[in-house]
């Protein structure tokens, strides 16, 4: 059986990140059609954005094994935070697009990163899909939000709340997860 508060604690990581992607993930076409893009070059940039995931994604993976899963987690979401700000100041479709490129390469791996880092926390794997069950509740609670926020303040404003959400991930991390380990250390 899971403590409470560190079952809390996973179901809120996966709560709070799947709740703020959804603020951010659907609405990248229209904030690349806000930014100038037109319809095939918004189409382009969204699919590289997969397979640059897809390179990137196990090398971050081998970064992990050499530096530990919770150091590239805060890494990971300070990177994908500090760029996906950077493109509120943007004027221009080709910039909008190169870091929106950039943070998906951040972005995208906090998801497999957050998932292996709350298994190896739970002291009994088997209760994982109850508590990833509430990334599925936090992103359909968080959806009809940024479609609220971007019909009534822009494209913009889901940017400015998906990076404050993911700093919300981030002191979860840091002040909840980080050396706290449910299982009991292996055996020398």
């Amino acid at each position: 059986m899971e403590s409470n508060k560190l079952s809390v604690v996973c179901k809120s990581l996966f709560f709070c990140y799947h709740g703020v992607s959804s603020i951010y993930t659907p609405f990248v076409p229209v904030l690349l059609s806000a930014a100038g893009g037109q319809q095939a070059e918004v189409g382009l940039v969204l699919a590289l954005q997969p397979f640059l995931c897809m390179v990137c994604t196990p090398m971050l993976g081998m970064v992990a094994d050499k530096i530990g899963r919770i150091v590239l987690l805060q890494g990971l979401i300070v990177c994908a935070a500090m760029i996906r700000l950077c493109i509120l100041g943007t004027s221009t479709f080709i910039y909008a697009s190169v870091l929106v490129v950039l943070s998906e390469i951040c972005g995208n791996p906090i998801g497999a990163v957050l998932d292996s880092t709350v298994l190896d926390v739970l002291v009994d794997p088997a209760s994982y899909g109850r508590h990833r069950l509430w990334g599925t509740i936090g992103y359909g609670a968080f959806a009809p939000l940024g479609g609220l926020v971007i019909s009534s303040a822009g494209p913009s404003a889901s940017v400015s709340l998906h990076a404050a959400g993911l700093l919300v991930l981030l002191s979860i991390v840091v002040l909840q997860i980080r050396g706290n380990s449910g299982r009991p250390p292996p055996a020398a």
